[in-house]
């Protein structure tokens, strides 16, 4: 322009200048002032300092901080542009922080060091096994920015990591002990103990999803009391659910948040072995128990853990002595059973019991008396006594049969001597009539030889004849002395006439020959006769001596049978009453009566069978004798003195058998014992729990205390080097810097005066 003319301006060519674009600043990250951290407690609060600068030359500078799933923001965020808390424009959105400086923020602080500060903490519940590498676990982070909205400006921060406390031991144990340190208790039956068990609690145990106790308690014994839990001594009400069903016993976390920072949890259960179990199924008497931990860790991964068996077992009670060969024998049952046993352990302590006392009478004995007898124990109840008897052959009805046989056969060979003999002298006066008659037989079978010859030559005559009978011519001599015969006479005689005639003659000739064989047959018999007549002549000195010796015999026999019939009759009587039992065998009163006396002294709990009948007794010879008391334990009764260094109540008793009554005879039995079950021992009451005390939160209870950055260098520090925080504060890790929080704090509250000022 000229003369300062206006219109004589003119412009000139336009030199554009272009400044350098603006540079990426450094961008570092710490926690706690460090490049890393390591928490004391899993939950507790750290705090994140992102540190840069403004860009030179930039219109828009956005910082932000994307924290992991695992972590979680706490707090107010604090914003500073050269050690100045600014307001700044920030947003949490889900896991990410941004600040946004404003234009002016940015256009008017160039160069200046920026410090974004937050506190954070790991999530609770949060499942960190993808953080663990190599049995540490290390939680990540990072932050970045852009200039001017320009993606490609972006830039990260250093990753940041936080090591909270890995759980030590990784997963929960359980462990099942008897009295707090046994693995095998012997202990009476009904006699409380108590089972313990502890379950480590895990240090993220606020991130599990169930954490399950459970304990079957055998059958064989009873939970005997309240069941308590506690936590490291303190009580559990409130954090766990207790259910005890039947035998099952269920302890259950409910609220996992209140056992941060607690070691165990502890079960008691007391417990007894039942009275009245049968134990005869388990192996050596021995009871086992376990106890299961059912968990679901924050993985998600769930297992089952169960604790080693311990082990309670009623003790043992001495071994009985048996009894001698030959000596009466003693045994203890149940009332109804049969067991035959040295020892018994009752079911229940007011159970009937039956001591059996048996002695078997020896076959060839001859007793006159027999006397069972037993005193029992002052602190046994006498219910009744009852008799039994072997079954076996009476021997004095056998022995009174043998004579009766040995005198049915004495009686029938003399019958047949008798019978003999009369024969004999029979035939011997018969001889000479025999021989009579022989001398007869004879003459007869001469006269039967001589008609027979008649008869014979008669035969041979007729049959010396021809077939036809014919009689010669008659015949004339002529002068010359020759024979002329004449032809015309007829002589001859029919051949039939002559044939009946040689039958005729046969037949008489057998009938001679029949009759001479068949009087033959009577002369030998006749003679045979006679040469036995002859004989038993002889021999019938020796026969009369015969008849005489089992005359005698008889009379031998008849006379033992006469002494033995009364004794056969009592041994039928015994016979008799020994039929009369009921179902177990054992014989009625009345038939106990006939054998002997059934004395029962409930004083002095004194018990006696006694036989004093000989007669009886022989009948009994070779049978087993038992004399059954039926008794129970008095329920008032003091056992005190009855119990073993082991703590068992036994109750001995020994019988004895007496022979005719002599002191010297006495043989005692064998001794068993009773055990009854002990009295249950009542629950006392649970010790009342002191309640848990807090735990010192690791999450401070007031907001956390605005952190001052430190001061910024002139120039943003390098990349690798974070800034040097000042003194720590307690429990927080924010840097101290008292002149910068005084100003921090006055500059913050003349902006929110401005601002409400200028709303």
């Amino acid at each position: 322009m000229i003369n300062n003319n206006p219109e004589t301006k003119k412009k000139s060519n336009e030199v554009p200048v272009t400044p350098p674009s603006p540079e990426n600043p450094p961008i570092v990250k710490d926690v706690n002032g460090k490049e890393s951290d390591t928490l004391a407690n899993r939950y507790d609060v750290f705090t994140y300092h992102i540190s840069t600068s403004v860009p030179n030359d930039a219109t828009a500078f956005t910082i932000t901080d994307t924290l992991v799933p695992v972590l979680e923001f706490s707090g107010d965020i604090a914003v500073e542009i050269d050690g100045k808390l600014i307001s700044a424009n920030t947003t949490i959105d889900n896991q990410t922080l941004t600040v946004d400086l404003t234009e002016e923020q940015v256009r008017n602080n160039g160069g200046k060091p920026v410090v974004v500060t937050f506190n954070a903490k790991i999530r609770s519940g949060a499942n960190l096994s993808a953080y663990i590498v190599d049995g540490k676990t290390a939680v990540p982070n990072t932050a970045e920015y852009v200039i001017n909205n320009n993606p490609e400006t972006k830039k990260k921060s250093n990753e940041v990591p936080v090591y909270p406390p890995t759980p030590e031991g990784g997963e929960p144990e359980i462990d099942k002990k008897i009295n707090k340190t046994l693995d095998y208790l012997e202990i009476a039956r009904g006699k409380s103990y108590n089972y313990d068990i502890t379950t480590t609690i895990p240090e993220d145990i606020v991130d599990y999803k169930e954490f399950v106790i459970t304990d079957q308690v055998d059958s064989a014994l009873q939970i005997n009391g309240d069941v308590v839990v506690d936590i490291d001594g303190y009580s559990a009400e409130g954090i766990v659910d207790v259910v005890v069903d039947g035998q099952a016993v269920t302890v259950a976390v409910k609220d996992f948040s209140k056992l941060e920072g607690r070691s165990a949890i502890h079960i008691f259960i007391p417990a007894t072995i039942r009275p009245e179990a049968d134990l005869s199924t388990y192996v050596d008497n021995s009871v086992p128990n376990t106890a299961n931990l059912h968990f679901t860790n924050g993985p998600g991964v769930t297992k089952d853990k169960s604790t080693v068996p311990v082990i309670v077992t009623p003790p043992t009670p001495p071994t009985p002595v048996p009894p001698t060969p030959g000596d009466p024998t003693k045994t203890v049952n149940t009332a109804d059973g049969n067991e035959q046993a040295f020892h018994l352990d009752l079911l229940q302590r007011t159970s009937d019991f039956r001591y059996d006392i048996a002695y078997t009478i020896e076959a060839d004995s001859q007793y006159t008396a027999f006397t069972m007898e037993d005193t029992l124990e002052s602190v046994l109840n006498i219910q009744r006594v009852a008799i039994k008897v072997g079954s076996g052959e009476n021997l004095v009805l056998k022995e009174f049969a043998e004579l009766e046989a040995k005198l049915a056969e004495a009686k029938g060979t003399l019958e047949t001597l008798e019978a003999k003999k009369t024969e004999i002298t029979n035939t011997v006066s018969s001889v000479a009539t025999m021989a009579t008659e022989l001398d007869a037989q004879k003459v007869r079978i001469a006269e039967i030889e001589q008609e027979l010859a008649i008869k014979e030559a008669e035969l041979a005559a007729v049959s010396a004849a021809s077939t036809e009978s014919t009689v010669a011519p008659s015949t004339t001599e002529e002068t010359d002395g020759t024979s002329v015969v004449d032809e015309s006479t007829d002589n001859s005689q029919p051949v039939v006439d002559k044939q009946a005639e040689i039958q005729a003659l046969t037949v008489a000739i057998e009938q001679l020959k029949a009759s001479k064989d068949q009087v033959q047959q009577t002369v030998v018999e006749l003679e045979q006769q006679i040469e036995v007549a002859n004989t038993s002549e002889a021999s019938l000195a020796a026969l009369e001596v015969e008849i005489r010796n089992a005359t005698a015999s008889i009379e031998e026999l008849e006379k033992q049978l006469a002494e033995k019939t009364p004794k056969a009759t009592i041994a039928r009587e015994v016979e008799a009453a020994l039929l009369a039992v009921n179902e177990k065998g054992e014989l009625t009163d009345a038939s106990a009566a006939i054998l002997g006396q059934v004395s029962i002294d409930k004083a002095t709990n004194h018990v006696v069978f006694d036989i004093t009948n000989p007669d009886v007794l022989a009948s009994l010879r070779g049978r087993q004798v038992t004399m059954s008391i039926y008794a129970t334990i008095n329920p008032e009764a003091d056992l005190s003195n009855y119990v073993t260094d082991k703590g068992i109540e036994l109750v001995p008793n020994t019988a004895s058998v007496t022979f005719d009554r002599n002191p010297q005879t006495k043989k005692k039995t064998n001794t068993v014992t009773v055990t009854p079950p002990p009295l249950p021992e009542p629950p006392g009451p649970p010790t009342p729990l002191p309640p848990l005390p807090p735990v010192e939160p690791p999450v401070p209870s007031d907001p956390p205390t605005q952190p001052t950055p430190p001061t910024p260098p002139t120039t943003p520090p390098a990349e690798s080097t974070p800034p040097t925080p000042g003194k720590t504060l307690p429990k927080t890790g924010v840097a101290e810097n008292g002149m910068y929080a005084l100003v921090g704090m006055i500059l913050g509250t003349l902006t929110l005066v401005f601002r409400r000022r200028k709303q």
